[in-house]
């Protein structure tokens, strides 16, 4: 049909459900470097998945991280074992 995108391809205006360390740098308006100096100290909450050799995170999660107001990894790990056994 004309004028219809076939099913495969990805909208520009889709946001990602995985993010690098720099699409994380993005989304909070921080260095690369700092993102990864939050991830080791513990201060960035969620945790990131490991794809194909890359280090990502969820999207869903830094958001929701977010507005929980950017809680340190301990808290943002209890919060959601908490949210999973309700």
């Amino acid at each position: 049909m004309p004028g219809k995108s076939p099913s495969n391809v990805i909208e520009p205006t889709m946001t990602p459900l995985l993010v690098s360390a720099q699409g994380v740098s993005q989304l909070l308006s921080v260095s690369t470097r700092q993102v990864w100096a939050m991830h080791s100290s513990g201060m960035l909450g969620p945790l990131p998945v490991h794809l194909g050799g890359r280090t990502l995170w969820r999207t869903a999660e830094l958001r929701e991280w977010i507005e929980l107001g950017c809680v340190r990894r301990e808290e943002w790990l209890d919060r959601r074992k908490v949210r999973k056994n309700l």
